[in-house]
């Protein structure tokens, strides 16, 4: 065959190609245009189905949700009509109709894939943080997989654009205005049924996790529940009368009002917890030696394989997540711009100096702007660190925390208050990691890469717990009496099940409370949710707290606690503030970014170099010329950065800076050249 005639027959294809996909989206075109509503209905069905089958997991339990829940799944194929509705009114039915299909089962593919790289399902919150998540999605992709993942998105995009000026047009309907008024009443009642029928919704308390609700709700519902319902909705027994009902007198005995060392422990759980699976030797024994001879427990957390932030809302408020909306992070929704009783702004009060550290980015989930919000004086995060070590997945080690939290208690003359978040055994973890010197005594749960996947974490739990016991040696004999109180997040992203864990459940992990002095009389075990932590801890250490940690120390496990917590919530942070008289107590910080402020002492020029030297820098330090960002800031040493003179040489009216700067680009501080 000639090269002309394999042309021929290729546009001979292409043609026969375009003419089926012309036919089809006629056919389509006309029964969007003489039977509608049944149309819709069932393309509804269609793709309810086809979402619920790629959520569940394993995916035949889709089936059982449909048999045991029909109402369920009927009002979640409503939800999807609904958004199909504006077809009736617009002349590109084909387009528009194509449009939300692609749009449901993008959804659909997102939530699955969410589910398998953290555990927890897709939701309209997630782009509230989609800055943050974007920040790190090289760690869980190789370069090719964004590549093509960009490439898909491109193509998507190109495929629309097409399918806009390509797909066939109806004529302009008779019955339009008939067409808009039935568009405009169901949109409308969805937006009533939407907005008013979830204010009262309380998926994240009627569920235990998030993943339960929505296998049984579905996930239209959710995600629509997550759209509309943020925050905490008004009781309907909210006012001053049965808030003057609560018990927040607070009876805490004074005590010896020690340091206060608050550790979040990134995806820290002990491997001997799972059934069925032995390691040759415990990757964790500082931490299980502290968990043995010190007060500890397990502790309810709010969120599994992700969520820190969550996990830290809970700890550091004593609040519980329950009342808010679905899958919402606080740390976005509500804390950029407001305060919020916390421990931090407790001791705060009694003197203490408030620390954050943290060896990861501090724009990471807007910590910089959430932290004034919760009373920090400071906040130490990776790009005020120097001398770090990452993984093989390129996370920080969590060894040079310790440096850290020693310079914050020897930085003031006070008693301090330091919360610490790790980083080192976030995922991803490799499925092909080469680790020689941890090894399985027994493995009856994990196969294959997930094996391979296991052993990296239990590798990286060895350096945390090496952190934990640097930590409590170096403070063993500390001048001051402190308390050192650890506990894990949230469990790993690993192929576990409920079943395959000691205690039953994936949403519990562990804490220890260790002191360098003696608490006294001897303390029981005691397990917890996350957020009753500091309320323990400061009952514990006889400091007095706030009107929250007044109220779990009073009342906790009595009849109606829950309610009681709903009601303090809401009037705390949405209500009119009664428990507090009126005003709220706490105002946000001036906080500085690093231990030490950053100081530029002077710019020396020169011919091929400029010299900039001062005190405080770190490989994050860039310099700034009139506002212009300079890529090729050289880090010399803490004292010194040069800066290669590849235009122009420095003039005395030209503004020198260095600014200490996120892996996002956010610019976390600035030191100006006197």
């Amino acid at each position: 065959m000639t090269t002309t005639e394999r042309t021929a027959k290729s546009a001979g294809r292409l043609r026969k190609t375009g003419g089926r996909i012309s036919r089809a989206a006629e056919a389509w075109r006309k029964l969007l245009e003489t039977r509608p509503i049944p149309t819709l209905a069932v393309l509804s069905a269609v793709l309810e189905l086809i979402i619920e089958l790629l959520g569940h997991k394993p995916f035949y339990t889709a089936f059982l949700y449909v048999i045991r829940s029909p109402h369920m799944f009927l009002l979640n194929g409503a939800i999807i009509f609904s958004t199909l509705m504006f077809t009736l009114v617009l002349r590109r039915k084909v387009f528009y109709s194509i449009l939300m299909t692609l749009v449901w089962l993008t959804f659909g593919i997102v939530n699955i894939s969410t589910l398998a790289f953290r555990a927890i399902p897709f939701s309209a919150r997630d782009f509230s943080v989609l800055a943050s998540g974007l920040t790190i999605a090289d760690v869980y992709f190789t370069p090719l997989a964004l590549i093509g993942m960009g490439a898909a998105l491109v193509l998507f995009l190109a495929f629309l654009v097409w399918l806009f000026f390509r797909a066939p047009r109806s004529e302009k309907p008779e019955n339009r205005k008939k067409d808009v008024l039935t568009v405009i009443a169901f949109a409308a009642a969805l937006f009533i049924v939407g907005f008013f029928g979830t204010q009262h919704i309380k998926l994240s308390a009627q569920y235990e996790s998030i993943n339960e609700a929505y296998e049984k709700r579905g996930f239209p519902y959710c995600f629509m529940t997550s759209i509309f319902k943020s925050g905490v909705s008004r009781p309907e027994n909210y006012s001053k009368a049965t808030m003057d009902q609560l018990d927040l007198d607070g009876t805490v005995e004074a005590g010896k009002q020690p340091n206060i060392i608050l550790i979040q422990l990134e995806s820290f759980f002990d491997p001997a917890l799972i059934q069925g699976v032995e390691l040759a030797e415990n990757p964790i024994p500082n931490f299980t030696r502290l968990r043995d001879t010190c007060p500890s427990g397990y502790l309810r957390m709010p969120t599994l394989g992700a969520g820190t932030v969550n996990a830290e809302f809970e700890v550091l408020t004593g609040m519980s997540l329950d009342f808010f909306g679905i899958s919402e992070y606080p740390y976005e929704s509500l804390l950029r711009e407001n305060t919020c009783e916390s421990i931090a702004f407790y001791l705060r009060e009694l003197g203490y100096g408030t620390h954050a550290i943290h060896n990861y980015s501090g724009s990471f989930y807007s910590r910089n702007e959430v932290y004034p919000n919760l009373g920090f004086d400071d906040f130490t995060s990776v790009e005020y660190m120097n001398g770090i070590q990452v993984t093989e997945k390129g996370w920080p080690r969590d060894q040079i925390l310790t440096r850290y939290i020693l310079k914050a208690l020897e930085k003031t003359d006070t008693l301090d208050f330091v919360f610490t978040v790790t980083v080192q055994c976030h995922g991803k973890y490799p499925e092909d990691s080469d680790v020689d010197d941890i090894r399985f005594k027994g493995n009856e749960v994990f196969e294959g890469a997930a094996s391979e996947q296991f052993l990296y974490f239990a590798k990286q739990l060895q350096g945390t717990d090496a952190f934990l016991g640097d930590l409590t040696a170096a403070l063993a004999d500390w001048p001051e009496e402190t308390l050192v109180i650890a506990y894990g997040d949230h469990l790993p992203v690993l192929d576990l099940t409920a079943e395959d864990l000691v205690c039953g459940t994936l949403f519990q992990t562990q804490y220890f409370v260790w002191s360098n002095y003696d608490l006294g009389a001897e303390e029981e075990d005691r397990d917890l949710w996350a957020y009753q932590l500091t309320s323990h801890i400061l009952d514990l250490a006889g400091i007095p707290g706030g009107v929250v940690t007044d109220y779990h120390q009073e009342n906790m496990g009595l009849e109606g606690y829950q309610d009681g917590l709903e009601l303090l919530e809401y009037d705390l942070l949405y209500g009119d503030q009664i428990a507090y008289g009126g005003v709220s107590p706490y105002r946000r910080t001036d906080m500085r970014m690093g231990l030490e402020e950053i100081q530029v002492s002077r710019v020396i020029p020169g011919e091929s170099m400029v010299e900039i030297d001062g005190r405080g820098f770190t490989t994050s330090s860039i310099i700034y010329v009139n506002g212009r960002r300079r890529e090729d800031t050289v880090y010399v040493s803490p004292e010194r950065l040069f800066l290669p003179n590849r235009t122009r040489p420095l003039s005395p009216a030209d503004r020198v800076e260095v600014c200490q700067t996120g892996s996002d680009r956010t610019i976390l501080s600035t030191a100006s050249a006197p």
